[in-house]
């Protein structure tokens, strides 16, 4: 938008200044000496030349404010899609099926809780990571929403809030099958997400 309103403003410069360096022109070329006249000519080139440059500048200044934007939602979806990538490391089969085996009497609760930690840890961190990268995404398209991506992440978001939760004692006695669906859910979400996205 703001691209469109600057091209309309150069537009409206140039018809107006054209429009007054002609008729300037016109009227010193019919009563004014040659001395005069070719001064004011020449002054009325040079304010032509500087007027522009200023709306060539303007262009590039935009091109390259646009150009960092689309860097800068590229920076930021691949350090989401980082996070996207060790989520699977972050629910270690081994661990899990560890915690399951024991009696949940004699389940070691230090290393369930530093697991849980870790996950809520991971959901806290993808969180800010994907706020970050929606809006340089909402930047770049000039405030545009689209729905489905914004749908998309909040859902992963929601499921993995949902899984920090069930991973505790009190859920994961019947809940190695439902973290486990979770856990495939989310995969599939965010393969969705990065398919989406290119």
């Amino acid at each position: 938008m703001q691209a469109i309103e600057i091209v309309k403003n150069n537009k409206n410069k140039i018809i107006f200044s054209i429009t007054i360096i002609g008729s300037i022109i016109l009227v010193c070329l019919i009563r004014i000496d040659s001395n005069l006249k070719a001064a004011l000519i020449s002054a009325l080139v040079s304010v032509l030349l500087w007027l522009v440059q200023t709306i060539v500048n303007e262009s590039k200044d935009i091109e390259i404010k646009k150009q960092q934007n689309i860097n800068q939602v590229k920076i930021n979806y691949y350090i989401l899609l980082t996070k996207i990538n060790e989520f699977p490391s972050q629910l270690n089969e081994k661990i899990r099926f560890k915690i399951m085996d024991k009696n949940i009497e004699n389940r070691n609760l230090d290393i369930f809780n530093q697991f849980s930690l870790e996950l809520k840890n991971y959901e806290k961190i993808f969180y800010d990571v994907s706020n970050i990268f929606m809006k340089s995404w909402i930047e770049l398209n000039d405030n545009n929403i689209n729905a489905k991506i914004i749908k998309m992440l909040s859902d992963i978001e929601m499921h993995l809030h949902i899984l920090a939760t069930k991973i505790s004692p009190e859920f994961v006695r019947d809940g190695l099958a439902e973290t486990e669906n979770l856990k495939e859910k989310i995969v599939d979400e965010m393969l969705a997400f990065t398919d989406e996205i290119y």
